[in-house]
């Protein structure tokens, strides 16, 4: 299974793919530092897509929920405090993009793509 990842991942011709990057696959660089802000950029945008995946599925629960209230104003009262909770993590984790962005592109002015 990997040997067949890494033959597909050889095939792919990523100049044609600029700023778009794996996981641990950082620009090649002699310096250090970009190199780890890289790495740090690219765990941190996985790290942020995955929760944004999650909260995503939240919010189609806190939906369902309000739909299938029947008229209990309980559970739709549930299901509309679900909803709130799920937009308001979508929103935090836009801004912690935003920010880690910005700090990875201040600290790392070299690189004119930012990973995350």
């Amino acid at each position: 299974m990997f040997d067949l990842i890494s033959k597909a991942h050889a095939a792919i011709e990523w100049s044609k793919f600029p700023g778009l990057t794996l996981l641990g696959d950082t620009a090649k660089t002699a310096d250090p530092k970009a190199t780890l802000m890289n790495k740090i950029g690219d765990a941190v945008g996985l790290l942020l897509g995955l929760v944004g995946i999650v909260a995503v599925i939240y919010l189609i629960y806190g939906g369902f929920m309000y739909v299938t209230a029947a008229g209990d104003a309980d559970k739709a009262t549930k299901g509309r405090t679900v909803i709130i909770n799920a937009l308001i993590g979508l929103a935090i984790i836009a801004v912690s993009y935003l920010i880690v962005a910005v700090v990875i592109k201040t600290l790392n002015p070299s690189n004119n793509s930012v990973s995350t």
